[in-house]
């Protein structure tokens, strides 16, 4: 690892605990405590993807240890090089950079350009783009019947090897959470959110994107 990459990860892990330090402040999540690494080796950066709902549930661990259960979001993202940022303590990471054989952890990383769903896995750098309220009601889960945002939370959620090249790219399939916060619990649904899925349409934006909830105010 490059000095410079070592800064540059180590500005993002800061910028990222400044973060969650806000939405701790948040009595709709659950966080306490982020346990924050930079994992070496392979990973899966969804950021630029969008999820489908597959009627199943998946089950996660918030910051502070709660098993939480979410509708799940299948999300194909593309396999990188690390060094990625890791919250070893959430999700379905199990507190080790190491995944199981024929996995890959989904993690955030600087990585710029990267295969873009949009553009059929070609290399681009990415455009952010912020997108309008999606409320949703979750029909499934610890919070069956209250209100989320429509979107898929992938960071240190663990995914397949898919084995197959597209463009090139090695794709792995992630198993996501409708509708969770990073830190676990619910989203506020009036929330705008801001997503790299789409390349730029906002037509992303209403299909599930892996995305991160800006707060009103």
């Amino acid at each position: 690892m490059t000095i410079a990459t070592c800064r540059a990860l180590l500005f993002a892990v800061m910028a990222f605990c400044s973060w969650t330090t806000q939405v701790a402040a948040d009595p709709s999540t659950n966080s306490s405590r982020v346990n924050l690494k930079i994992c070496p080796g392979e990973f899966a950066l969804c950021a630029s993807s969008t999820g489908v709902l597959t009627g199943k549930t998946i089950t996660i661990r918030s910051f502070d240890g709660q098993m939480q259960t979410f509708p799940e979001t299948l999300v194909t993202c593309p396999i990188l090089k690390g060094p990625s940022i890791a919250g070893l303590n959430s999700n379905t990471m199990g507190n080790s950079c190491r995944a199981p054989k024929g996995q890959v952890f989904s993690l955030y990383g600087l990585n710029s350009p990267y295969p873009q769903e949009a553009l059929n896995w070609q290399s681009a750098a990415p455009i952010s783009q912020k997108c309008a309220p999606q409320p949703t009601t979750l029909k499934a889960g610890t919070f069956k019947g209250q209100s989320s945002q429509a979107i898929s939370q992938c960071w240190s959620m663990a995914c397949t090897k898919t084995g197959k090249l597209q463009n090139g790219v090695p794709l792995a399939a992630c198993s996501c959470a409708f509708g969770e916060s990073p830190v676990g619990g619910t989203i506020t649904p009036t929330d705008s959110s801001v997503t790299d899925a789409g390349y730029g349409n906002p037509g992303a934006c209403t299909q599930n994107p892996v995305a991160g909830a800006l707060p009103v105010g």
